[in-house]
């Protein structure tokens, strides 16, 4: 399994589609990290993330863990 990828927003409310969207508001999230999952040689099946209800400024540790993980 590898990742391939990465989808990091530090703060939602300065993404302007996170923003537009209302799950972000209805959940409260400040930021996201996210890394799809995909088996050698084969479409993605999955993602893998977590989010957190302030901004965050580094997150690239996050996501090499959440890498490591899937």
């Amino acid at each position: 399994m590898r990742s391939r990828g990465r989808n990091v927003i530090a703060a939602t409310s300065r993404n302007q589609v996170a923003n537009a969207l209302e799950v972000t508001h209805g959940a409260g999230i400040g930021a996201y990290v996210g890394v799809p999952l995909v088996p050698d040689g084969a479409e993605a099946i999955g993602m893998l993330g977590c989010i957190s209800r302030d901004r965050q400024s580094a997150l690239d540790h996050h996501t090499q863990f959440l890498e490591m993980t899937g």
